[in-house]
């Protein structure tokens, strides 16, 4: 908890993770899940914002299904993808 609440995406995505399924002693859910998740898709985290896209494709959660905010979700996970991609050191001969 202490290092999500400062920031840490890492973090963040696991807490979320931890009230979607209730692991680890922490009461399930489902409203405190998709805060964590999408505090940590904003910090960058690919798995959250994989996670949200599917969320708000299928109306998890309490969340209502919203198509365009999953396509949102998806383009910017893709361009995170792509960006992460192009900075790669790795060059071919």
């Amino acid at each position: 908890m202490k290092k999500a609440l400062s920031g840490d995406p890492d973090a963040q995505y696991e807490l979320g993770l931890r009230y979607e399924t209730g692991a680890w002693g922490v009461e399930q859910d489902g409203k405190t899940a998709v805060l964590w998740l999408t505090r940590a898709a904003e910090g960058g985290h690919r798995l959250a914002m994989q996670a949200l896209a599917h969320i708000h494709e299928k109306g998890l959660f309490g969340v209502p299904p919203d198509v365009a905010t999953a396509r949102a979700w998806n383009e910017k996970l893709r361009a995170d993808n792509d960006a992460a991609h192009s900075r790669s050191t790795l060059r071919t001969p």
